[in-house]
C-alpha cells in the first residue's frame, strides 16, 4: 500500500536543479589583457578556439592570429577560407598561427585587416572556418565580437 507523501515545491525544485544538465554556453568572444598584450578570443561546441592578440603598444600592429582547431592539424602550413557574412577571407596559417609584421608583407597583412574588419561589422550571428584540403569546416560565434573590440580600440578598429 503506498502512502501518501507530502513534498514542498522547494524540494522538488531543488531535486529538479540537481538532476537537470548543466546549461550549454554561448561561446561569445571574450577580451583578455595581461603581461603588454591583449587578446580577443572565442571557442566554439567542438573545442576548437580562435584568437587575435596584439602588444598593448602596438597602434600600427598586425594582430597575430592564433587557430586551434579540433578538425586539423597544426603540424604544417594550412589555408584556411574564413566565411563572415558571405565574404571570403582567406589567411594561411603555419603551425596554427599567423604572426603579423612587415616581412609578411601588405597583401597578407590586408587579409587579417578584412577578417578584422568583418567580424566586428557581422551582421550574422556565426562565421565559418573552411579548410579546403580536409574537405572541412566549422563554424564559431560573432556574438560580443563588435564589443570585445571596444575594450581596446586598436584591434577591431572601433569607436
Amino acid at each position: 500500500m503506498l502512502k501518501h507523501v507530502n513534498v514542498s515545491v522547494g524540494s522538488v525544485l531543488v531535486i529538479v536543479l540537481i538532476a537537470s544538465p548543466a546549461i550549454a554556453v554561448d561561446f561569445r568572444w571574450t577580451f583578455d589583457m595581461g603581461a603588454g598584450s591583449m587578446e580577443a578570443y572565442v571557442a566554439n561546441a567542438s573545442g576548437s578556439q580562435l584568437s587575435l592578440s596584439c602588444r598593448s603598444g602596438g597602434v600600427k600592429e598586425v594582430p597575430n592570429v592564433s587557430l586551434d582547431s579540433t578538425l586539423v592539424s597544426k603540424s604544417g602550413d594550412e589555408y584556411v577560407q574564413f566565411i563572415v557574412d558571405k565574404r571570403n577571407l582567406p589567411i594561411t596559417f603555419t603551425k596554427g598561427y599567423f604572426e603579423g609584421g612587415d616581412a609578411s608583407g601588405r597583401f597578407v597583412q590586408n587579409a587579417v585587416w578584412n577578417l578584422l574588419f568583418a567580424l566586428r561589422d557581422a551582421h550574422f550571428p556565426s562565421f565559418i572556418a573552411e579548410y579546403a584540403s580536409k574537405n572541412k569546416s566549422e563554424r564559431f560565434s560573432t556574438l560580443d565580437a563588435r564589443e570585445c573590440g571596444r575594450h581596446h580600440r586598436v584591434m577591431f578598429l572601433t569607436n
